[in-house]
């Protein structure tokens, strides 16, 4: 989300719209933070580092779940 419309609750918005619409789905995703350009999110940057982001999806019910092709896999089980 971009940091001007941060805390607002619409990214909860959309990735609660993704739950609903495969409920009884698994749904796994990587978990990266990412400029506009899709760079990874610098360390020394302010704003949401990947691990931020790890925890905001635990919140909505996802864990971590690494596997061969992502250190990263977020999971949320039906």
């Amino acid at each position: 989300m971009h940091p001007d419309y941060r805390g607002r609750g619409l990214a909860s918005r959309l990735l609660n719209s993704v739950i609903h619409e495969n409920s009884g789905s698994d749904i796994a995703l990587g978990c990266y933070a990412m400029t506009m350009d899709l760079q990874e999110w610098p360390k020394d940057a302010g704003g949401l580092p990947t691990e931020a982001l790890a925890a905001w999806y635990a919140r909505h019910g996802f864990r971590s779940d690494p596997d061969e092709h992502t250190e990263h896999r977020m999971v949320r089980i039906a």
